[in-house]
C-alpha cells in the first residue's frame, strides 16, 4: 500500500523541482565589474522536491488508509473551513513581518504568476479560447509601471495605479 503513494510522490517532487528551477533555484547578483552573475541554489529545489514529496506521499497514504478502514477516519471532527480562512489571513498580515525580504519578493513573484496561470487556465482551458491579450495586458501594466517608477520618480504606490489605469485604457481601446 505504502509503495503505491511512491511513484506519484516522485512524480510531484519532479514536478515541484522543475518549477523551482527557474523561480527559486537561479539568481542573478550584481557583479563588482558591473555585471550580472547567475547563481545557482539547488539546495532550494532540493527543499521545494522534498516538500511536495513529503505532502503528496501524507496526502496519498492517509487517503489510502481511510479507505481501507471503511471510512472510520471521515468522522475525526476537521476544522471549518471559515477557520481555515482566518489561519491563513493572519498568517498572510503576520509573515511579512517575520520573513526575510528576499522570500517576501519570492512569494510575491510566485503569486503573481499563480494568479496569472489561474487567469489563463479560466480563458484557454475552461473557455476553449485562445486569448493572448490577457497576457499583453499585463504586460502593459508592467511596462507603464516601470516606466512611471524609473523616468517619473514615483513610487511603487503611486505608479502601481497608473499601471492598471494605463492597461486597462488599452484594454477598453481594443474593445472598441
Amino acid at each position: 500500500m505504502l509503495a503505491a503513494a511512491l511513484k506519484p510522490s516522485l512524480l510531484w517532487a519532479l514536478r515541484a523541482a522543475l518549477l523551482a528551477l527557474p523561480l527559486a533555484g537561479l539568481a542573478t547578483v550584481d557583479d563588482t565589474k558591473g555585471g550580472v552573475l547567475l547563481l545557482t541554489r539547488f539546495d532550494w529545489i532540493a527543499y521545494a522536491a522534498f516538500g511536495a514529496f513529503l505532502i503528496s506521499y501524507v496526502t496519498v497514504t492517509f487517503k489510502k488508509r481511510q479507505l481501507a478502514a471503511g471510512g472510520l477516519l471521515q468522522r475525526l471532527p476537521l476544522p471549518s473551513e471559515r477557520l481555515i480562512w482566518r489561519v491563513l489571513l493572519c498568517a498572510a498580515v503576520i509573515l511579512p513581518f517575520i520573513l526575510p525580504r528576499n522570500l517576501i519578493d519570492l512569494f510575491s513573484l510566485v503569486l503573481l504568476y499563480l494568479m496569472l496561470a489561474w487567469g489563463m487556465n479560466i480563458v484557454v482551458g475552461l473557455a476553449g479560447l485562445l486569448d493572448l491579450g490577457y497576457v499583453a495586458f499585463y504586460a502593459i501594466g508592467a511596462y507603464s509601471y516601470a516606466l512611471a517608477s524609473y523616468h517619473l520618480g514615483l513610487g511603487f504606490w503611486e505608479a502601481l495605479p497608473l499601471a492598471v489605469l494605463l492597461s486597462g485604457l488599452f484594454g477598453l481601446l481594443l474593445g472598441f
